[in-house]
């Protein structure tokens, strides 16, 4: 599995690392960081004024790129995983995005995090739309530090969308690295494939699973999904983005979005 886990100077980077390590050690992975600089960092702090101030922002702005190497360095080197370093200046977005056509999981923080370099990290919903492999979505605020392991429990939300499917193939390598698998329904979603048939796709991969339909009640649905993970004792969340359109889900909310801000454990995401 090739790894792309953004680098950045947010406080959320080392979470991302840790995920990215914990995934290289279990599943056989290789690590690519990526650390990027948007052009508009050189102005943010209004170095524009003089060429002094903006050659002055200049080497600052190059002596964080270093510090965020240098410290890559030392966490990954002694790991024992391969890994490497990419280093850009471009649009954020734009330049995580050509550089996850060839990687197999793309490891962000779950929402935007401030950065003393870029001004602000993107988050997963900044991603989701514009790249096929998915991604693992990290809270800046986990459940417990250093709870994330792909050997412990894994949660499959099943909505029967193809955004779901497209999540689940992606993560067949993470959940038979899991010591154990629970497929949920949640009442009233009607997926036009079964939590049970899912569990025999599972099985063929090789995959033991067992499967429950949760009670809607008066909860959302994310309300639901964020309290079996506490139930199940999930280590991460397979499912899928979107399932309603990104509009549709930014101005009504949606199962997406109350995830991304609530939960307290990384989610596979894919659209």
């Amino acid at each position: 599995m090739d790894i792309l886990v953004f680098i950045d100077e947010d406080q959320a980077t080392e979470l991302r690392c840790q995920v990215a390590l914990a995934l290289a050690h279990v599943c056989g992975s290789h690590i690519h960081c990526l650390q990027v600089t948007s052009p508009n960092a050189l102005i943010s702090t209004g170095s524009f004024g003089t060429a002094r101030m903006l050659a002055e922002r200049t080497e600052e702005m190059e002596r964080y790129k270093d510090r965020l190497q240098a410290a890559a360095r030392e966490r990954f080197a002694p790991a024992g995983v391969g890994w490497d370093y990419r280093r850009f200046d471009g649009d954020l977005t734009q330049t995580i995005a050509e550089q996850a056509r060839l990687v197999d999981l793309v490891v962000l923080s779950a929402e935007r995090q401030p950065s003393r370099l870029n001004g602000t990290v993107p988050g997963a919903a900044d991603l989701l739309l514009r790249i096929r492999p998915p991604i693992l979505a990290v809270p800046a605020k986990p459940a417990e530090p250093g709870a994330f392991t792909p050997a412990g429990s894994a949660l499959v939300a099943w909505d029967g969308s193809v955004a779901c499917a497209h999540a689940l193939r992606n993560a067949l390598l993470m959940l038979k690295c899991a010591a154990g698998v629970v497929v949920v329904t949640v009442e009233g979603e009607r997926p036009g494939i079964s939590g049970e048939q899912v569990a025999a796709y599972l099985a063929r991969h090789g995959i033991r699973s067992e499967v429950y339909e949760l009670p809607l009640t008066d909860r959302s649905v994310g309300g639901v999904l964020i309290d079996a993970v506490r139930i199940y004792r999930a280590s991460y969340v397979v499912m899928g983005a979107f399932g309603h359109g990104r509009a549709r889900e930014f101005l009504l909310g949606g199962v997406t979005r109350d995830m991304l801000k609530s939960c307290p454990v990384p989610l596979v995401l894919a659209h």
